[in-house]
């Protein structure tokens, strides 16, 4: 999505938390207020379990919202894994 955008001239960020990579288009989600700035600025949240620094991200910015949800593993995945994500993910 962020090469759709950039292709077509529109200003585009990547932010996370954590980050495992070296590119240099992806920020720390604290930097975000920097590059969000005006009401019509927009932000597309790729949502796939609850994150509740997100959501607090997403009530605090003044600015035009999408949610894209794209959760596509099955809770049952996590069964020997993540007793968390588990929970998590049964809880949707």
């Amino acid at each position: 999505m962020y090469n759709v955008l950039k292709d077509q001239n529109f200003n585009a960020g990547i932010f996370a938390e954590n980050i495992l990579t070296s590119r240099d288009n992806v920020k720390n989600i604290e930097c975000i207020s920097d590059f969000i700035k005006k009401s019509d600025d927009l932000l597309i949240y790729h949502l796939s379990t609850e994150w509740l620094k997100g959501l607090d991200i997403l009530s605090n910015l003044d600015c035009v919202k999408i949610i894209k949800y794209h959760n596509i593993t099955p809770p049952d995945f996590f069964y020997n894994f993540s007793r968390l994500f588990l929970c998590i993910l049964n809880s949707f």
